[in-house]
């Protein structure tokens, strides 16, 4: 069965780690050479090609969506901390807490290191799962030096892009038009936190900028991650790719997208829904502006 039938829409969006609920416990170092970058965001917003993007650098690697920290975090926090609704904890006593993160970081290590080592002279990993915006502060437990890369897109486009594939058979893009609205304002308020509690470890990458001036983009990027930009970073915003979104499904090169306003299939009570919903939001990014 494909990942994506089997997605919780619920736990996803609305499992969040909260930065007050958790301890000052960490980890005190990691089996990883580099800090890793975890590009976060909404689904549909470009968490995959700004991952290839990264990957393409010589000191990077990345694999699929990772998404076993989602299960982790459920441990950690359901099954260690009660956070559950009858707030049982059934392992607080068998393994401490500093313990658990230690295990669980082992674990992570062992993955993504072993990932990294498959690309001769790469010593940074790159996780794309858009999901882990929403447990950042259970990361930084595990990763206390990990990097977040936020990408940003216009909430309308995501929540079109997101209403074809449920459409098509995608549960968990959204049961109806206000889930789907609904993924795209938590997701991208659980990464905005993330920009609150941790700045200098934050990076915020606008959608239309990587595709309209992708170098500019690309090289700011890597100046803040202290990557040194190689031209071939650049290939996969290049490279045209399957768009299912769109009515003639012809493969579309993200360079040629385009901002837009209200789709054109909304109607009027789409548009009422939309604001309601994220029309905050929509004003805080400054998207209403466009």
């Amino acid at each position: 069965m494909a990942i994506d039938s089997e997605l919780d829409l619920d736990q996803l969006a609305q499992s969040e780690a909260e930065y007050g609920q958790m301890s000052s416990l960490e980890r005190t170092s990691t089996g990883l050479e580099s800090p890793p970058i975890f590009i976060v965001g909404s689904p549909r917003s470009g968490t995959t090609v700004l991952g290839k993007c990264l990957a393409a650098n010589s000191r990077c690697n990345m694999g699929e969506e990772s998404f076993f920290m989602m299960h982790f975090w459920h441990i950690f926090s359901d099954l260690h901390s009660g956070m559950n609704w009858r707030n049982w904890a059934p392992i607080a006593n068998m393994v401490d807490e500093q313990t658990l993160i230690e295990l669980i970081g082992d674990f992570s290590d062992k993955i993504f290191s072993t990932l990294v080592a498959q690309k001769p002279g790469a010593d940074t990993y790159v996780d794309q799962t858009q999901w882990y915006g929403s447990i950042a502060p259970f990361i930084d437990k595990v990763y206390p030096d990990a990097r977040y890369l936020h990408i940003l897109r216009d909430g309308r486009e995501v929540t079109r892009s997101l209403r074809v594939l449920s459409d098509n058979g995608s549960r968990w893009a959204g049961t109806n038009f206000e889930d789907s609205v609904t993924i795209w304002r938590t997701q991208v308020e659980n990464c905005l936190k993330i920009r609150e509690a941790t700045p200098e470890r934050y990076t915020e990458v606008d959608y239309q900028d990587l595709v309209m001036d992708s170098e500019s983009a690309i090289r700011e990027i890597c100046e803040r991650l202290g990557l040194e930009y190689e031209f071939q970073m650049l290939t996969p915003l290049r490279t045209p790719i399957s768009d299912p979104t769109r009515e003639d499904y012809k493969v579309l090169s993200p360079s040629r997208e385009k901002t837009t306003q209200w789709p054109k299939e909304w109607s009027s009570t789409d548009q009422s829904v939309f604001q309601e919903i994220a029309g905050g939001l929509m004003k805080q990014l400054k998207y209403d502006r466009r």
